[in-house]
């Protein structure tokens, strides 16, 4: 997170995490006499971890007791994680309280935020993606998924953790091995990719992605080559980031695109654009820091 100085998280004394618990949760553990003994013993759970306290307490505020139960009973069934620097115990609260999240659009940015960078996770960004994807009925959606991201890389993990795990899984990927990968059964599986170019000037001819719904490129060379058939197996795309990258002509595969909503070229250097026009979906067009000569005649309609 580019932090100078790092300071471990000391684990708290149980009357200190008693006290956060109840100061984060609320006055409802002491009023309901019912509820007491659970939420002492839900305190007892978090081993003294202050951000698996307040992670857990944030998300029993106001609930029924038997929600505060099946808390309890969860996160003494805890199965280890293979994360590395993440504890199980954190693992089990942050899961937990994922699987509580109240809609399946705010699970699905809770998610998509773990693919992203922390400097890239702004409302205006998730905004336009969610956007695309159709994933909120209310624009509190976002405020709530980003927040219970939180500014913590440790969640992030956790995050990605559980979207690979999903039925259509996120993945985060780093270029090497690309080719391979693309043709195992998780890569056709897969419904939100985060590709990460790093040593690569070329990418392949075609990925055939048959479940993609969200494609992020995160480059760092601009004039890497995007091949005119790249995007002829990803028919259900419906967001697509390639920003900072530069295009004399777009990739001429992207009017194959059809179910395409959202498209962000933030950065980039353009040249011949009109195939945007071509994309009778698009609803939204980012073009933020980006030079261009001209927008599709279609636009103007």
């Amino acid at each position: 997170m580019g932090a100078q100085i790092c300071f471990p998280v000391e684990y708290l004394p149980l009357e200190e995490a008693r006290s956060l618990f109840k100061k984060t949760a609320g006055d409802s553990m002491e009023e309901n006499l019912e509820l007491r003994p659970i939420a002492i013993q839900v305190v007892e759970e978090c081993e003294g971890l202050p951000i698996a306290i307040v992670t857990i307490a944030k998300a029993l505020k106001d609930e029924t007791v038997a929600v505060w139960k099946n808390a309890l009973e969860q996160l003494r069934s805890c199965a280890p994680t293979n994360i590395r620097a993440v504890d199980k115990k954190v693992y089990s609260c942050l899961e937990w309280s994922y699987t509580h999240l109240k809609g399946d659009d705010v699970k699905s940015l809770f998610l998509l935020c773990g693919m992203l960078s922390y400097g890239d996770i702004s409302l205006d960004l998730l905004l336009r993606y969610g956007m695309g994807l159709d994933l909120f009925d209310r624009i509190d959606s976002l405020e709530r998924a980003r927040n219970r991201l939180l500014a913590l890389s440790v969640v992030r993990e956790v995050a990605r953790a559980i979207a690979s795990k999903d039925p259509h899984p996120f993945v985060v990927r780093e270029d090497v091995g690309l080719e391979e990968w693309s043709e195992t059964d998780e890569s056709k599986r897969c419904a939100f990719i985060s590709l990460h170019c790093k040593a690569v000037h070329d990418l392949p001819q075609e990925l055939v992605w048959p479940e993609l719904q969200f494609f992020l490129l995160q480059n760092n060379n601009p004039l890497l080559n995007i091949p005119n058939t790249f995007f002829e197996g990803m028919k259900k795309l419906k967001v697509l980031d390639l920003s900072r990258m530069h295009f004399t002509t777009l990739p001429s595969s992207l009017d194959s695109l059809a179910n395409l909503r959202t498209l962000r070229l933030d950065g980039c250097k353009l040249g011949d654009i009109a195939l945007i026009g071509k994309l009778t979906k698009l609803e939204v067009l980012s073009l933020m820091g980006s030079t261009i000569q001209q927008l599709p005649n279609e636009m103007s309609r």
